[in-house]
Order: structure tokens, then C-alpha cells, then sequence
């Protein structure tokens, strides 16, 4: 993977909170499975809180942080506009990972019962790889946006801000 791509889904992760591509992480297909199933990490698994939000979990948004303002230089505006950009899309992220999470449930019964026809788990396949494919797009999208509001010097800054913050296991969710 090229570098700038690596930085991107690196940028990408801490705007959605979650972690390139453990949206639903591949696991290998049980013995006698010619197919590989697809699970979820166990943090995206569990019930929502009452009052929270669907949709991916959600880390604290650095552009609104004041360390993090602070330290790229943001200005008002530029915060402003990043969270315009971000709030205008996290509805249709939080659809389509939902609707991920729903199409990932229900390949998982499939498989689980192993009763179908194999037309069958690789149609639940297509709509589990479609719903990854929709969100993952507008998520680089939206952060494709996000960075065209930066300055070539504070997109350096953030990258060195997520390389530091993913070393650090207080960061992590």
C-alpha cells in the first residue's frame, strides 16, 4: 500500500474511530468451510448505550479538541468547517455500518447453519462486501474533504499527532 494511502486509512480511523479495516475483520472459515466468515471486534458487538447513537463507536473529535487545535495551528473557521464536513456524513456512515452490521449478522446465521445453498452465502457475501464498500467510500471521501480544509503543514502535524497517539495504549479504544 502506497504511503499516502497509509496515511489516509490512518487519518480515517481517528475520524470514524475505528481501525482501517477491523470494520468487520476476516476470520478464517471453521474446518470443512470453504469460505472465509466475517466477525466483528467485540468492542463493535456489544449493545449501545441507552441515548448513544447507531453506528460506528466514536472516538472524540481531534479538530474540536483544544490540544489538537492548538498544536495544528487550526483556526476557528477551520475547526468550524470540520466539523460541518464531518456532521454532514455521520448519519450515512452510521446507516451503512449499520446495514453492515445486519448483513454481517445475518452471513454469520448462514454459515452458522450451513443448510443453504452455496448461491445463497455468496449472494449474503456480495450485500456484506456492498455495505463495506459504501461505507468505506464515504469515509475516505469525508476525509478527503476534511484534509482539503488543511494546510499542507498541519496535514504533517496530524499525521505525526496519529502516529504518536497510536503508540500510546491510553488512546487507544
Amino acid at each position: 500500500m502506497p504511503m499516502k494511502q497509509l496515511t489516509v486509512g490512518v487519518a480515517l480511523a481517528l475520524l470514524v474511530g475505528t481501525v482501517g479495516s477491523s470494520v468487520a475483520a476476516q476470520r478464517p472459515a471453521p474446518a470443512g468451510h470453504g469460505a472465509a466468515q466475517t466477525s466483528k471486534p467485540a468492542a463493535q458487538t456489544a449493545p449501545a448505550k441507552p441515548g448513544t447513537p447507531p453506528g460506528p463507536p466514536q472516538r472524540k473529535q481531534w479538530w474540536s479538541e483544544d490540544a489538537s487545535k492548538k498544536e495544528l495551528g487550526l483556526t476557528a473557521e477551520q475547526a468550524k468547517t470540520l466539523d460541518q464536513i464531518f456532521t454532514s456524513t455521520k448519519d450515512e456512515l452510521g446507516g451503512y455500518w449499520d446495514a453492515l452490521q445486519r448483513e454481517n449478522k445475518e452471513l454469520d446465521r448462514l454459515i452458522d447453519e450451513s443448510k443453504v445453498e452455496r448461491w445463497v452465502v455468496g449472494r449474503q457475501i456480495d450485500k456484506v462486501e456492498t455495505q463495506r464498500s459504501n461505507f468505506n467510500k464515504l469515509r475516505i471521501m469525508t476525509l478527503y474533504r476534511m484534509h482539503q480544509v488543511l494546510t499542507p503543514e498541519q496535514r504533517v502535524k496530524l499525521n505525526q499527532m496519529q502516529d504518536r497517539d497510536r503508540k500510546d495504549p491510553r488512546k487507544q479504544l
